[in-house]
């Protein structure tokens, strides 16, 4: 489905919370299809019940540095989908 130009939103200093999720203004969004690795602050990897394998913290920290790379390239525009629950 195209996206119509009232359904884009210009984000104009973005900053980056993890690998999938980045902030605009207070506006915290959630990148579509992406599951970034967790950073060692994540509430699922202290729970000791839960195994969760997705808590490599070296690959969480390279994840983020990677969106702030690509951050960094150019504009940023959002189209929202939904809402992350």
């Amino acid at each position: 489905m195209p996206v119509l130009l009232a359904d884009a939103v210009l984000c104009l200093s973005p900053t980056v919370h993890d690998g999938d999720t980045i902030r605009c203004g207070r506006e915290k969004v959630r990148i579509a299809n992406i599951d970034a690795p967790e950073l060692p602050d994540s509430p699922k990897c202290h729970d000791r019940r839960a195994s969760y394998a997705w808590c490599d913290y070296r690959a969480g920290e390279a994840s983020r540095a990677a969106l702030v790379r690509l951050l960094s390239r150019g504009r940023v525009m959002l189209e929202r989908l939904g809402t992350d629950p």
